[in-house]
């Protein structure tokens, strides 16, 4: 990986992240105070995880692919964290995607890439020497982590070397088996149940490989009721917000991870310019001492030897270490490297002046380097009490013997622990107001949005909202057709606090891969970008762009918001899409309608008119010319009259069937039976000829068309009339059946039947099964009852043996059931 070919434009640096939750907010914010310390872009894409099909966060790695080497000169990517699902080897082919690019890992070593990692060896050491010097345990189990992961075994190797170097025994009894990071429940169960290991008799500690292995074996250790630390004590590797708020809380050894998000950077620029740049740079662990080890996480400097001098340490050196504690404190809350050192110098030199003068200028500078911090968490309260304890011990073993002044050493003690309660309470509740303030903010973004319906209101609501938290411009990219390919899509907006972008209706198109439009980038200054997935469910909808405003996890709940709202205002927009076309459609239908109704006039009338000629003229020709027409003729003239008949019944059929939508009546109130009969009294001569019998049961009141009821049944007795067996009397029955949908009309015959492969054909136009010769009719008379089933929304079916009958059952929903 060379020098790039010019460093005369700013470097952009992507930073390939899975999210801010956890300690990775304070990783990101190294690398953000980086970027600005060196004037370069910083690009974070928060993509979730890699390869994970059951994880909502997976569907955002999506835009691991949009790093694209016009756009960008360098990338940082934490394989650990997007990729704890894959396996080593899957690593290095994602990896593989970016080596054209001056690459940089964070926290995971591979073959020819720089990377950055925590002191594991350093930190597992830390943890085994502060129990074996300071409380003096030398049976110490160990729970670790996942096999082949090598942070975990570099954890491991640690442990068993300084069990060497103090000539403890390797007991493998308290050792637990490889286990995920996520299992130390079960790490600890195998301890306790598998080789029945007592808490304070078999092992006095136990060190977690990862302070997550030891947060849920903790959980085991209090539903057994073993006590931490009274007995046994705990510790992990690894920090972050949870491990502070456990009972007690976790000493833990750890990294800054700011200064590894800084280093990162740091050494990504390197590469940049061309320097040769070692493959593994270690960032030093620090102890941090709470409760649960068995100490007081206030401490009197003596747990800290190795920055405060401890007991017997030479004054001098210890004041020496002590100011570097100071300048480290001050630089990891913010300040300046040679502010924090002047600011130390101006501290320290009041403390003397305060000592000999009684003045109070200690405490006032105190107070204003408090003021402008940023303080996270109360721990850093108990670091400042911790750099007191170490200040006024080293200055009274200096004042040893002079009274006096060792009572001013303690007077100002007790002013600036006052302070720092004091002015540490005020900061911490700020921080609370703030975070309340935003969330607030948050909340009613959230509100906005549930009610705004369409981009542009959507729109309005974040260029509104967004600046009240700090946020100072944001830009809106939706993939032009996600379905197929997310390689174009177009900018729908963009704006900063001068106002919003002048953008087409339709967006702007660019590459997705740029990002934005060149024309849209900030390229006159120096700008840091957070870039968010937006998708729902599977379905990826494109990626917005915050320029930073606060360093924290806002933009993630942003993007979840802006996601729904985007979705749900394509889906409304869908519907009105399909509500215009269905409004389209039905006028269409009522046009078609009304020239159906014409043609079916036309019908009725002028295409009759001829056939009714054709009859009467044919009547007549044979009541004239009969006896001077010879047989053959007599037939001809015959067979046209029938032909004619037929033709005129099959208008008047095809009248009926286009008449159900065109002639429809508005539904009403329906007796059923009422209607079966007056249809059975019409069709009374008929079912006389036949010899047949029609039963009737009770039938339901309906909400239908009455006219078209008396269709539906006159259309399925005359069917059952027509195929009857010969010989065999025809019985015909209609009933009703209750299902718990609502009720089923059947009507039911004992004729021919139908072969159940033509049992959906039947409903079809034309569609007959015997030839005229053997049955008459048109082939429209069950089309009919399917069509006035249809338009009320019902269903009808045929069940049938040939040979036995056929039974038609409608099928009418509860809904249209009167009573």
């Amino acid at each position: 990986m060379g020098k790039m070919d010019s460093l005369k434009k700013r470097p952009t640096i992507a930073l390939l992240f899975r999210s801010f939750w956890h300690t990775n907010i304070n990783r990101w914010e190294g690398s953000l105070k980086a970027a600005e310390d060196l004037d370069v872009n910083l690009i974070t894409f928060i993509g979730g995880l890699l390869k994970s099909p059951g994880s909502y966060e997976s569907r955002g790695s999506i835009l691991y692919g949009l790093v694209d080497r016009e756009q960008i000169d360098a990338v940082i990517i934490w394989p650990l964290t997007i990729g704890m699902n894959l396996t080593t080897s899957e690593i290095m082919d994602f990896l593989k995607r970016y080596q054209s690019f001056p690459l940089v890992c964070g926290e995971g070593s591979y073959p020819g890439i720089p990377s950055i990692l925590q002191s594991d060896h350093q930190g597992i050491r830390d943890l085994m020497l502060h129990f074996i010097e300071t409380h003096q345990i030398t049976r110490i189990a160990f729970l670790r982590g996942p096999a082949y992961n090598s942070a975990a075994e570099e954890r491991y190797r640690a442990y068993q070397e300084v069990l060497a170097e103090f000539g403890l025994p390797l007991d493998p009894n308290l050792v637990t088996t490889p286990v995920a990071w996520s299992q130390g429940y079960n790490a600890m169960k195998e301890l306790l149940d598998d080789r029945n290991l007592k808490p304070g008799i078999d092992f006095e500690a136990v060190i977690a490989a990862n302070s997550s292995l030891m947060l849920n074996a903790a959980r085991l250790l209090n539903e057994r009721g073993v006590k931490i630390p009274n007995d046994v004590a705990i510790a992990g590797f690894d920090d972050s917000d949870q491990f502070r708020a456990m009972n007690p809380p976790l000493t833990v050894a750890c990294s800054d991870f700011q200064e590894l998000g800084y280093k990162a950077v740091e050494t990504v620029m390197e590469l940049l310019n061309g320097k040769e740049i070692p493959e593994r740079t270690y960032i030093p662990t620090r102890l941090i001492i709470r409760q649960s080890c068995g100490c007081n996480s206030i401490s009197d400097g003596e747990n800290y030897p190795e920055v405060f001098g401890g007991k017997g340490a030479n004054s001098l050196s210890s004041m020496d270490a002590l100011k570097e504690r100071i300048v480290a404190e001050l630089i990891q809350s913010g300040f300046e490297s040679s502010k924090a050192i002047h600011s130390v110098e101006t501290l320290l030199k009041d403390w003397e002046n305060d000592l000999k003068r009684g003045s109070n200028n200690f405490t006032n500078n105190l107070r204003g380097l408090l003021g402008e911090i940023r303080l996270d968490t109360g721990e850093v309260l108990i670091r400042w009490q911790n750099i007191l304890s170490a200040l006024r011990n080293i200055s009274l073993a200096v004042q040893r013997g002079d009274s006096g002044v060792c009572g001013r050493v303690e007077e100002v003690i007790h002013r600036a622990r006052i302070t720092v309660n004091v002015v540490g309470e005020g900061l911490l509740f700020n921080k609370a107001l703030r975070a309340k303030r935003d969330y607030k903010i948050i909340q009613e973004i959230a509100a906005a949005l549930i009610t705004s319906f369409n981009m542009e209101g959507i729109k309005n609501v974040m260029f509104r909202e967004l600046p009240r938290l700090g946020i100072p411009a944001c830009y809106l990219a939706l993939y032009e057709n996600p379905e197929e390919s997310l390689e174009w899509s177009r900018l729908v907006w963009a704006f900063n606090r001068q106002g919003i972008g002048d953008i087409p209706k339709d967006g702007v198109r660019f590459r997705s891969a740029s990002l934005l439009p060149k024309e849209f980038f900030p390229n006159d200054r120096r700008f840091s970008l957070v870039v968010e997935p937006l998708f729902f469910e599977n379905d990826q909808i494109g990626f917005v762009i915050f320029e930073c405003g606060p360093w924290d996890g806002t933009y993630s709940v942003l993007k979840t918001m802006l996601s729904s709202a985007i979705w749900g205002a394509n889906i409304l927009q869908k519907q009105q899409r399909a509500e215009e076309d269905l409004k389209k459609k039905a006028d269409e239908l009522a046009r078609s309608n009304k020239e159906l109704e014409q043609f079916a006039y036309i019908v009725s009338h002028d295409l009759q008119e001829p056939l009714r000629k054709i009859v009467a003229f044919g009547d007549r020709l044979k009541k004239i010319c009969s006896d001077k027409l010879s047989e053959q003729g007599l037939d001809y003239l015959e067979r046209m009259q029938s032909a004619a008949s037929r033709m005129q019944r099959l208008i008047n059929d095809l009248l009926t069937y286009s008449r159900v939508t065109t002639k429809a009546q508005p539904f009403d109130e329906v007796d059923l039976l009422e209607v079966l009969e007056e249809v059975i009294s019409d069709l009374e001569p008929r079912i006389v000829q036949c010899k047949a019998r029609v039963k009737t049961e009770k039938l339901p009141v309906v909400k239908a068309d009455a006219t078209q009821m008396g269709q539906l049944f006159q259309n399925l007795i005359v069917n059952a009339l027509k195929f009857h067996r010969e010989g065999v009397p025809t019985e015909v029955e209609v009933y009703p059946v209750s299902t718990p949908k609502g009720v089923e009309i059947v009507v039911a015959d004992n004729g021919i039947g139908i072969a159940e492969e033509y049992r959906e054909r039947i409903f079809g136009v034309f569609e007959r099964l015997h030839g005229r010769n053997e049955y008459d009719g048109s082939g429209i008379g069950l089309a009919i009852c399917k069509k006035i089933t249809d338009r009320h929304g019902w269903k009808i079916r045929i069940e049938s043996r040939v040979g036995e009958g056929s039974k038609f059952i409608i099928e009418i929903p509860m809904k249209s059931i009167s009573r």
